[in-house]
C-alpha cells in the first residue's frame, strides 16, 4: 500500500493564536479553520493545527498522518513491516477511517482512508 498524501499536525491549545502565529511568522496560507481543525500551506507543503483533547495526560503533541487508499492493507503491510496497531477508530461522523501504529522506532503515526 502506497501513502497518498502525509499531514504533520501540531496540537494547539488556543487555535486563533496559533493560526496567527504561522500567518504571520512564516506567511503560511489559511486553507480552512475551526476551533478544533485548522489547514495552511507553505509552498508545496502543509501543517494541521489541532486543539488539544480535554485528556490533560496526552503526552502527543505532534503527529504525521499518512492517507492511504485501503487502511486493512495500510495496517497490515504496517506490522509486516515490525509496527504495531494501538488502535482503529471508525466514528460515523468522521470524514476519515482511522488507525493508529507504533513504528519501529516508538513514534506514534495516523494512516487515514477518506470514506
Amino acid at each position: 500500500m502506497k501513502a497518498t498524501k502525509i499531514t504533520r499536525v501540531i496540537g494547539v491549545s488556543d487555535m486563533k493564536r496559533a493560526v496567527q502565529f504561522y500567518q504571520d511568522a512564516l506567511g503560511l496560507a489559511v486553507q480552512q479553520t475551526s476551533p478544533y481543525w485548522s489547514d495552511l500551506t507553505c509552498g508545496d507543503g502543509n501543517l494541521a493545527l489541532q486543539s488539544h483533547r480535554p485528556d490533560p495526560s496526552a503526552e502527543v503533541h505532534t503527529m504525521v498522518i499518512f492517507t492511504v487508499g485501503d487502511l486493512d492493507s495500510a495496517i497490515a503491510d504496517a506490522e509486516a513491516a515490525g509496527g504495531v496497531l494501538l488502535s482503529r477508530r471508525d466514528d460515523d461522523h468522521a470524514p476519515v477511517l482511522i488507525a493508529h501504529v507504533l513504528d519501529t522506532e516508538r513514534n506514534v503515526i495516523q494512516l487515514a482512508q477518506p470514506r
